[in-house]
């Protein structure tokens, strides 16, 4: 077999273009590095640690302080000014201030998150987009998912496709969630469940970090995707809320690309509450 000239001649070119490649990227890397040491003695977290489930238990414990003394406040803050603006609209409101001691468990859920920034907006006079362009308040969200929520607050979580306004919200079309009741509700919280308990046995810290993190599952069709793409998103106006898709074209998803999705979006909840204490 003989080699052609072409071929030949190229050879050293796309070595050239390698080591060029390496340089650019050593170069990239060594003036990155003195970044990320100063975010990393900012935030007192061992970013190393903090990326392997299996070692990031204490790191997740450090940002979840923080993020849920930040949660606490915003979202007090936001009963308190509501209070003051509506006086007459106190249905829900008093039985939240009431809560101190599941004030904080309920302030990080997705929904409570929302609902402050909603309801600041509000007050503020700037009322806050979904991603349609459509207008959000918190007169249209209301308080009946936080009062579930601060009942339910000591169930496992994450809780799966819970029927909650808020977690719709800030998405319009093309996204379209899944019944909540009948045969195929029924299907796909089964494949979640099937897919949770899939992530425990590939990597138990994982899961246990994932239901540490991720307050909610949602289950949901995107209208604008192929039919064969596996589709999953998160967005930090619901931080702790994860969207996956459980169907595929007109079949179920495999279990295994499910857990993939579900471990996809709770990568990005871990970065949330740490992004918070830049």
């Amino acid at each position: 077999m003989t080699v052609s000239s072409t071929l030949v001649s190229t050879v050293p070119k796309l070595l050239a273009l390698i080591r060029h490649i390496r340089v650019r990227l050593t170069s990239a890397l060594a003036a990155a590095r003195p970044i990320a040491n100063a975010r990393r003695s900012g935030t007192g977290v061992d970013l190393a640690a903090f990326d392997m489930a299996a070692t990031a238990s204490p790191q997740v414990a450090k940002i979840m302080s923080v993020w849920i003394g930040q949660a606490r406040t915003s979202f007090t803050a936001a009963v308190q000014v509501r209070v003051e603006d509506c006086p007459s609209d106190q249905s829900g409101i008093s039985e939240l201030k009431e809560l101190p001691d599941r004030l904080s468990q309920l302030a990080i859920t997705p929904s409570a998150v929302l609902w402050a920034r909603l309801a600041t907006a509000d007050a503020n006079g700037a009322p806050l987009q979904a991603l349609d362009g459509n207008p959000l308040t918190a007169d249209g969200a209301g308080l009946t998912p936080l009062a579930w929520l601060a009942t339910h607050f000591n169930e496992k979580r994450p809780y799966i496709h819970r029927d909650d306004i808020l977690l719709r919200l800030p998405f319009g079309k093309p996204i379209e969630f899944l019944p909540f009741e009948g045969a195929l509700a029924v299907r796909a919280r089964a494949a979640v469940n099937a897919a949770l308990d899939l992530i425990g046995e590939y990597d138990f810290a994982l899961l246990a970090e994932l239901r540490t993190l991720c307050t909610d599952i949602q289950l949901i069709r995107d209208l604008s995707a192929h039919p064969d793409k596996t589709v999953s998103f998160s967005d930090d106006s619901v931080p702790g809320a994860l969207y996956v898709a459980p169907i595929a074209g007109q079949a179920d998803l495999d279990v295994a690309d499910l857990a993939d999705s579900l471990i996809h979006e709770h990568r990005h909840q871990k970065l949330y509450p740490a992004e918070s204490r830049r």
